[in-house]
């Protein structure tokens, strides 16, 4: 076993938690994510919302709806678990857990960009083809916010190996 496996088993463990709890969470509960992405989609689409619990955020002007499954969390766990890996894997040291808040609230802002952006440009697309949204708005919708994550994954991770891959390249020049 590696010196690194417990703390790849902690973050495992952290992710399968964070998944359940997810699971078992409705709107109210995901008011920490949901409640920053409706007010930059207010802000960017000068729609108000209208807040219905078991629904989510309702904007009756562009004919939206924000819940749960638009929260990002499923992201947000994926991201926090790459960078987590991530760091574990690059770092020279042990592995501190004093990381983990710092970890968590990078990827939440993340993910709010991420997320707001996704819906943003899905409702721009939405203005821009509406045929193509009224024949199959779901897959449609689906297509885009999958591109658009995958897309900010990649680039995430183009950012942390960037990063980490300098600070390593700075480190072997100074030595």
């Amino acid at each position: 076993m590696n010196k690194n496996t417990i703390y790849y088993f902690i973050i495992a463990l952290l992710f399968i938690c964070f998944k359940y709890l997810h699971s078992i969470a409705d709107n109210s509960h995901l008011a920490f994510m949901l409640n920053p992405i409706s007010i930059a989609i207010e802000q960017m689409t000068g729609s108000s919302p209208i807040f219905i619990p078991d629904k989510g955020f309702f904007y009756p002007s562009i004919n939206i709806l924000i819940d749960k499954s638009c929260s990002g969390f499923n992201f947000w766990m994926l991201c926090f678990t790459l960078f987590s890996f991530h760091l574990i894997q690059n770092r020279k040291s042990n592995p501190n857990f004093l990381y983990l808040p710092f970890l968590l609230f990078i990827t939440y802002l993340i993910t709010l960009l991420t997320n707001t952006s996704r819906i943003l440009i899905s409702i721009k697309m939405q203005g821009l083809f509406p045929f193509t949204f009224a024949d199959n708005q779901f897959l449609t919708h689906e297509a885009i916010g999958s591109f658009i994550f995958v897309f900010f994954f990649i680039l995430f991770y183009l950012s942390l190996h960037f990063i980490f891959l300098k600070d390593s390249h700075e480190n072997l020049t100074q030595s």
